[in-house]
């Protein structure tokens, strides 16, 4: 199925270290992080995104740090 769906165009997105992105992703947790670097990324997915050539099919649904101030 899988196959299917690839050679359809459908792609998967959203992985561990990506900029988080409104228009791609929905946040529903947000965690505290000591690292600069990790604010604002996705820290943990909870759910795989999918879009079909530039259409978001679903977003994936993640986790991303907040640098505490």
């Amino acid at each position: 199925m899988k196959t299917v769906l690839e050679s359809e165009g459908v792609t998967q997105f959203g992985k561990i270290g990506d900029t988080f992105d409104p228009l791609l992703h929905e946040t529903m947790q947000s965690v505290l992080v000591e690292d600069e670097k990790e604010d604002g990324k996705i820290v943990k997915v909870l759910q795989n995104g999918y879009k079909m050539h530039e259409s978001i099919l679903r977003p994936a649904r993640v986790q991303i740090g907040s640098k505490k101030t």
